[in-house]
C-alpha cells in the first residue's frame, strides 16, 4: 500500500512540474472578460406578425424588416402604429436589387434606412474575421447593425460584444434573431460558424450577394473604435516616401507607390483584420468610376500592404496601377486605413495623375 501511495505521489508531483513548465512556472492568469452593449435596442420578432395570405411557409418575409425596425427605434424612430413590420417591409422592398426576392435583400434594407433619414450603408466582406472587427468598431460607437445570413429570410441585429480586456480577443456577440425569437449572448466562434447565424452563404438573394457577409448600419460612425480597458495595441502611421506624379499617354498605364511607417504598437499583418491598406480620402470612388483604377482590390482601396507583416517602426509599401483612359489631370488623395478598425493619420498624401495624347 505504501508503494502505491508513493507511486501516486510521484505521478502527481510530475504532473505539477509538467504543468509549471507548460505555463512558464507561473499559474495561468484567468481571462478578464468585459462586455459592452448598445443601450436601448428593442426586440422585434417576425414571429409576432402573421404570415401574409397565401404565404407558402409558416415563417414570414419580415425578418430583415424586424431587424431594421429594432435598429431604427434605437435612434428614436416611432414605429408605424398599424402593421409595423408589413409597413417597413413594403417601403424597403422598393429598394430591393432583386425584384424576384420574396424577402428583403441588403440593398432593400439600405433603402429603408435612407428613407428614414439614416446613411444606410451596405458593407460587404468575404473574410468573416474582418467583419467581426468591423462590427465591434460600430458597437463601440454605439451603433447597432443589421446582419444578413440568408438575405431576406434571416437577418439578425448585433447590439453588443464580449471581449478579453487583456488581449482584445472578441469572445462573444450579443444578438437577436427575429426568425427564431432568440436574444442573448453567443460565442464569437458560434456566431461566425453556426448555420443559425451566418455560417452558410445566402440561399435566396441571387449571385449579387451570395458568398458575402453583409451588414447594414443605420448611422455611420466617424473614426475608429474605442479600445476596451487595458487593450494595448494602437494604430498610427507616418508618411515616409512616394513615387513621382504619374504621367502617361492615352491608353497607357503607370505604376505608383507609397511608403508608410507603422507608428503604432500593433503589427500590421497581411490577410488579417489588422491588414493595412491605402485608401482614398472620404472613400471617393471617382477614379474607379472613370475607369482610371487598374486592378485595385476595391473601388476606394488602391492597394494593400505588400509585406506579410509590418512591425512597429517598420515601413509598409503600397503599389498600384492607373490607366490612361481619359485625357486630363486627376487628383488622388490617399490615406492609410485598417479597415474595420480605424483610419490612420491623414498627412496629405497626394498624387496628380495626368493623361496626355
Amino acid at each position: 500500500m505504501a508503494q502505491i501511495r508513493r507511486a501516486a505521489c510521484l505521478a502527481l508531483c510530475s504532473l505539477v512540474v509538467l504543468s509549471g513548465l507548460l505555463v512558464g512556472g507561473q499559474p495561468a492568469a484567468a481571462a478578464v472578460i468585459v462586455s459592452m452593449t448598445v443601450p436601448g435596442v428593442p426586440f422585434v420578432s417576425q414571429l409576432t406578425e402573421p404570415s401574409p395570405a397565401g404565404w407558402w411557409t409558416s415563417t414570414t418575409p419580415y425578418c430583415a424588416a424586424a431587424s431594421s425596425l429594432s435598429v431604427m427605434e434605437t435612434f428614436g424612430l416611432v414605429a408605424p402604429a398599424t402593421d409595423p413590420l408589413q409597413t417597413v417591409f413594403k417601403i424597403a422592398y422598393q429598394g430591393n436589387s432583386l425584384r424576384n426576392e420574396t424577402g428583403l435583400d441588403p440593398a432593400g434594407v439600405s433603402y429603408l434606412m435612407k428613407y428614414y433619414g439614416g446613411e444606410g450603408r451596405v458593407h460587404m466582406y468575404t473574410n468573416k474575421w474582418i467583419v467581426l472587427t468591423e462590427l465591434v468598431g460600430r458597437l463601440n460607437a454605439r451603433v447597432p447593425v443589421v446582419i444578413f445570413a440568408e438575405a431576406g429570410y434571416h437577418a439578425e441585429v448585433v447590439y453588443g460584444y464580449q471581449a478579453n480586456s487583456a488581449t482584445g480577443e472578441i469572445t462573444g456577440i450579443y444578438a437577436q434573431d427575429p426568425l427564431s425569437g432568440f436574444r442573448g449572448l453567443v460565442s464569437a466562434n458560434d456566431f461566425l460558424s453556426q448555420y443559425h447565424w451566418w455560417g452558410s452563404s445566402f440561399s435566396s438573394a441571387g449571385t449579387l450577394w451570395r458568398g458575402n457577409y453583409v451588414f447594414v448600419s443605420y448611422r455611420e460612425f466617424a473614426g475608429g473604435p474605442t479600445p476596451a480597458a487595458r487593450y494595448v495595441p494602437t494604430y498610427h502611421s507616418a508618411w515616409v516616401a512616394q513615387s513621382g506624379y504619374p504621367t502617361m499617354s492615352f491608353g497607357g498605364t503607370a505604376q505608383v507607390w507609397v511608403k508608410v511607417m507603422n507608428a503604432g504598437s500593433a503589427t500590421w499583418t497581411k490577410g488579417t483584420s489588422t491588414e493595412a491598406r491605402i485608401g482614398i480620402v472620404n472613400d471617393d470612388q471617382t477614379l474607379t468610376q472613370l475607369g482610371i483604377a487598374d486592378g485595385w482590390p476595391l473601388a476606394n482601396r488602391p492597394a494593400v500592404q505588400a509585406e506579410s507583416a509590418v512591425l512597429p517602426g517598420q515601413t509598409a509599401t503600397f503599389t498600384f496601377s492607373v490607366k490612361g483612359v481619359r485625357l486630363g489631370s486627376y487628383p488622388l488623395r490617399l490615406r492609410p486605413v485598417i479597415d474595420g478598425l480605424t483610419w490612420l493619420e491623414d498627412q496629405g498624401i497626394f498624387l496628380q495623375i495626368t493623361v496626355t495624347n
